[in-house]
């Protein structure tokens, strides 16, 4: 896992709708950036990212979910 660099306005990847996660694009690489955004997440400190402040431009965030005896790192890749 990695922290990543969180961007920025007026960067044009927060200006822009992000896109679906394709079915097809679940897979390794998929569970690597939301690892990746998890550890940016904390380091940060915050409780909560979306892949295009990692310039990442899919629909993809990383949370702490507080439900259930949380918190606990919750994803979500939806449109």
């Amino acid at each position: 896992m990695a922290v990543l660099p969180i961007v920025e306005a007026p960067a044009e990847v927060l200006a822009s709708r992000a896109t679906e996660v394709d079915p097809s694009e679940f897979g390794s690489e998929l569970v690597a950036l939301v690892a990746d955004m998890a550890e940016t997440m904390y380091a940060a400190p915050g409780v909560g990212l979306a892949a295009p402040q990692v310039n990442d431009g899919r629909r993809s965030l990383s949370g702490l979910e507080r439900r259930y005896g949380g918190p606990r790192p919750a994803c979500q890749c939806r449109d």
